[in-house]
C-alpha cells in the first residue's frame, strides 16, 4: 500500500522525507532534510509526512520551525509531550485500535465498501464534533490528531480524518487524508476542512465522516449524505485539487439501498416497503436521496405526509431535516 503523498514528491523531496519520518520517529531535536533547498520545499515534505502518516499525534505539524544551512535546510521539529507521556498515549491509542479491529473483523463486513461503511458508523456514533476546538485561542491540541478521537471522543475534522485513515491502514484498506474547503451542511461560508478519498484498485470515493457526524443526532439513524461520493456531488459544497478522480456513481449508500430517487413518485412505492415492514413500531424514521430534483422541500415533505396518512389508519407527528445541497432527507414518524 503505497502513502500517497510520498508517492507525489520528485526524488530529492522523496529522500528529504524519509530522513523526517525517521527523524520524528526517534523524537529527534533536529532533522537535517536533504535534498531540501527551501523553507517552501521543507514544508511540502513536512506536510506530506502529516498526513502520510496519522500516528505521528505527537509532532506539532502545524508551526514549522527551521534554519537555512549549506547544503540543506534543518528542521526544527516541536513536540506535544515528552517521550514517557508520548509513548504512553501511544500504547492507549494502539490498544483502542486494535480493539475496534477485532470488534471489525467480528462483524460481517467483508469488502473494501462494508468496511468502511462498518467504521465509518462507528466513528460516527462514538465521536463527537469537538466545537471547543475550533474557537478562536482554543488550544486543545488532540482535537487535530488521532488522539482526539481515540482517547478523547471528540476531535475535528482534521483529527477524525486521520483516526478513519489510521483505522482503515490497520484493516487493509487505503484511504487518503483529504485537505481542501468545504461549507458544514448547517452554514453558508466555505473554511478549511479534512476529509477522505478511499482507494481500491484504480477506482476512488470520497467519505466525509465529520459532516455525517455533526449531521447525526444521538437518538436518530447515522447519515450517509457524505460517504462514498463521487466528486461530481461531493464539488457540491467541496473545494479540493490534485486527488484522485472519483467518477463511480452506483457505490452511493443511497443507491445501494434503493432510496435514491429521479421523481416525487417513485418514492411512494419506498414509503409502502417501509410501513408495510413497520411491524408496530410507533417511531419509523425514513432517509433517502434525491437527484436532479425539481420539487422544494416543502412539496415533498408534504407527498410523504399525505402518502402516510392514506396508508396508515393511526395518527401520527412527522418532522424532517434536508441536506439541500445533496436532496437527502430524513424524516422521523411518530405514531400514536
Amino acid at each position: 500500500m503505497n502513502e500517497y503523498y510520498f508517492s507525489r514528491l520528485s526524488p530529492d523531496e522523496a529522500y528529504a522525507y524519509e530522513g523526517i519520518l525517521k527523524g520524528l520517529e526517534w523524537g529527534s531535536e533536529s532533522i537535517n532534510a536533504c535534498g531540501v533547498t527551501d523553507s517552501d520545499m521543507l514544508r511540502k515534505v513536512i506536510q506530506a509526512v502529516h498526513f502520510d502518516h496519522p500516528e505521528l499525534f505527537n509532532v506539532d505539524f502545524w508551526s514549522i520551525s527551521s534554519r537555512k544551512k549549506t547544503d540543506c535546510m534543518e528542521y526544527l521539529p516541536k513536540y506535544y509531550y515528552g517521550y514517557a507521556e508520548f509513548h504512553e498515549k501511544k500504547a492507549a491509542i494502539e490498544n483502542k485500535a486494535e480493539q475496534i479491529i477485532q470488534k471489525l473483523n467480528g462483524s460481517k463486513a467483508r469488502s473494501v465498501y462494508e468496511k468502511c461503511l462498518w467504521l465509518h458508523d462507528h466513528m460516527v456514533r462514538n465521536c463527537t464534533y469537538d466545537e471547543e476546538a475550533i474557537k478562536e485561542g482554543a488550544d486543545i491540541k488532540g482535537a487535530y490528531t488521532i488522539e482526539g478521537f481515540f482517547l478523547n471522543n471528540t476531535a475535528v475534522c482534521a483529527g477524525i480524518a486521520l483516526a478513519y485513515r489510521y483505522l482503515c491502514k490497520m484493516a487493509g484498506i487505503d484511504a487518503i487524508f483529504v485537505s481542501g474547503n468545504s461549507i458544514h451542511p448547517e452554514t453558508k461560508d466555505y473554511g478549511n476542512h479534512a476529509w477522505n478519498i478511499i482507494r481500491a484498485g484504480n477506482a476512488a470515493i470520497q467519505v466525509d465522516v465529520t459532516w455525517d457526524m455533526c449531521l447525526t443526532k444521538k437518538d436518530g439513524p447515522v447519515r450517509y449524505d457524505y460517504f462514498f461520493l463521487p466528486d461530481i456531488e461531493m464539488m457540491r459544497d467541496h473545494q479540493y485539487v490534485g486527488y484522485p478522480s472519483c467518477s463511480n456513481k452506483e457505490v452511493n449508500m443511497y443507491a445501494r439501498r434503493n432510496a435514491l430517487f429521479t421523481s416525487s413518485e417513485s418514492i411512494k412505492d419506498y414509503l409502502d416497503r417501509i410501513l408495510e415492514n413497520r411491524a408496530g413500531k410507533k417511531r419509523v424514521f425514513i432517509q433517502f436521496k434525491m437527484i436532479k430534483r425539481i420539487e422544494t422541500k416543502e412539496e415533498i415533505s408534504g407527498l410523504v405526509r399525505e402518502h402516510i396518512s392514506r396508508k396508515t389508519n393511526k395518527a401520527f407527528s412527522m418532522s424532517y431535516t434536508v441536506n439541500d445541497r445533496h436532496s437527502v432527507f430524513l424524516f422521523d414518524v411518530r405514531f400514536n
